[in-house]
């Protein structure tokens, strides 16, 4: 990964760089992304927010995040595939039903389909799922409001281990280096 990126999920194919997560501002981030920061910075009652990406044949599997801190998550589409679960490379079934081809969404039941300058709206508390089975990256600009913010010592240790070695990044590395040689 790039300085300052982190991924919550250590799945490979899904990045994540993060400008807010649990409600607090990660300001290293979004020192290297001043025009999101301001944008988010009129976005009242703000959680979670940075730039997704799914890389080509990457499947997140179905999840649930807090309930708590969930509240609206919006995905706005920067960059989809150009062939979609409505296009004609669709030619075979996965397991679970997930058409090869295809980059999509699915939230309960409800499977959708990103576009590009769109926006998505759904609950990040709800069982949901994403895919990306094209020679395509999908990348969106994500956040959620309206939930609760989360005292960092009740963040999962992995999501907190990352965020504070992305503060403190010449520590971290001095350290990495030392763990090499």
């Amino acid at each position: 990964m790039r300085p300052g990126e982190f991924n919550i999920n250590p799945q490979r194919g899904w990045e994540l760089f993060g400008l807010y997560l649990f409600g607090e501002p990660l300001q290293f981030n979004l020192d290297l992304a001043p025009c999101a920061a301001r944008a988010l910075s009129e976005i009242p009652g703000l959680i979670q927010a940075g730039y997704s990406v799914l890389r080509p044949y990457t499947h997140i599997q179905p999840h649930s995040d807090f309930p708590d801190s969930s509240g609206v998550r919006v995905h706005l589409s920067l960059q989809v595939p150009s062939v979609s679960m409505e296009g004609t490379a669709v030619d075979s079934e996965l397991p679970g039903g997930i058409l090869y081809g295809s980059c999509a969404l699915r939230v309960k039941e409800d499977i959708q389909i990103w576009r590009k300058g769109e926006l998505m709206c759904f609950s990040g508390a709800s069982e949901h799922e994403a895919w990306n089975y094209t020679n395509e990256e999908r990348i969106v600009f994500l956040f959620d409001f309206g939930g609760k913010k989360m005292n960092r010592s009740k963040w999962p240790k992995t999501i907190r281990a990352q965020v504070e070695k992305m503060q403190y990044p010449d520590l971290f590395t001095e350290i990495d280096h030392k763990k090499i040689n």
